[in-house]
């Protein structure tokens, strides 16, 4: 391997002990009772991504409704997040398409809707 070769796998390696560091931490946080949400913490009100971490857990033990119940917008991302992902490596087509469509004003106001539907939701759920 080439000295950039392994710089890159020892900064992957860096970011992935980070990232299960991070996750330690918000599972331990979980377990107390924590709220890590600042805007629920300092006004009870949940914000528009509250029970996403809570959701991401379901869904790593392989919970789907669970997780739609706790957090819907979430959960539709993060399953469409790896054929997405695949897509997007293995097509230039795809990833030409989904610039077009994220230029247009209405995939943004669509986008907003959803987000602003998904907090009414956090809110009558109590997340």
């Amino acid at each position: 391997m080439t000295e950039n070769g392994h710089r890159i796998a020892a900064g992957a390696f860096h970011s992935a002990v980070a990232l299960a560091a991070a996750a330690a931490l918000v599972a331990a946080a979980h377990l107390y009772g924590i709220v890590l949400c600042p805007l629920k913490r300092f006004t009870g009100v949940p914000c528009p991504s509250c029970g996403s971490t809570r959701a991401a857990f379901l869904l790593l033990h392989g919970d789907v409704a669970a997780a739609f119940a706790m957090q819907p917008l979430f959960t539709i991302l993060a399953l469409a997040a790896l054929p997405a992902a695949a897509a997007a490596v293995l097509s230039a087509r795809f990833r030409r398409a989904a610039t077009v469509v994220a230029a247009k004003p209405l995939f943004w106001t669509a986008a907003a809707a959803l987000v602003a539907a998904n907090w009414i939701y956090a809110i009558g759920n109590g997340n």
